[in-house]
């Protein structure tokens, strides 16, 4: 997943989150995963309400609770007025339902503050693709009406199997720096590569170098 897969280089976001330092530090970070993209940053919801309303915004990336005022009401009617506006939660709040009522109101991405890089831009990845995201400390416990995750990335343990694989560790070997059994290794593998939508292990390699896994 490259930033040219991304195609978010005309794209408008808006960052709402009361904490400066936090703040600007994300605003670096995208600024990083997405070259060339416009960002602005708010930090009470009215003056935000009032900038949607005069330019054209792609990505909303707010925290539920700014300035001590919890945002799920905002949210909502933000989401029903402007539609087509992808809503990522980027949040200290880790309660799962939270994180559920979030998704419920229709937010694309829900991510906790304590997730990488790398699962930001897994977020905006999915958002533009259509698809649900959850960071993967809370989705394995995100369960969907039906059962299923709803749109889990990889977890840290397929983490860790996949940087093994990358650096040219075979099963075997993966198994002892990480203690488990080989059958275990090879079912990370299967879930990573599910996941991940790849074929084969040099894909798998690739796709750890483009993302700076290893």
């Amino acid at each position: 997943m490259s930033n040219e897969l991304l195609g978010f280089q005309s794209y408008r976001i808006m960052l709402l989150d009361d904490h400066e330092l936090f703040g600007q530090s994300l605003i670096l970070m995208l600024h990083n995963l997405v070259p060339g993209a416009e960002v602005s940053y708010y930090k009470n919801i009215e003056e935000a309400r009032r900038e949607l309303s005069k330019k054209v915004y792609h990505f909303l990336l707010t925290d539920l609770v700014v300035n001590s005022v919890d945002l799920h009401e905002q949210i909502r009617a933000i989401k029903q007025t402007f539609p087509s506006l992808l809503i990522i939660i980027v949040s200290g709040i880790t309660e799962l339902r939270t994180v559920k009522r979030s998704v419920e109101l229709g937010v694309n991405a829900y991510v906790s503050k304590m997730a990488s890089p790398f699962e930001l831009k897994l977020a905006l990845e999915r958002a533009m693709a259509g698809r649900k995201f959850i960071s993967s400390d809370l989705s394995a416990e995100m369960l969907s009406k039906d059962g299923q995750v709803v749109d889990s990335t990889l977890t840290q343990k397929e983490l860790e199997v996949l940087k093994f694989i990358a650096a040219g560790k075979n099963v075997r070997g993966t198994a002892e720096m990480m203690s488990i059994s080989p059958f275990t290794v090879m079912a990370h593998r299967r879930n990573i590569m599910k996941k991940l939508e790849l074929h084969s292990a040099a894909e798998l390699v690739g796709y750890a170098y483009k993302n700076n896994l290893i």
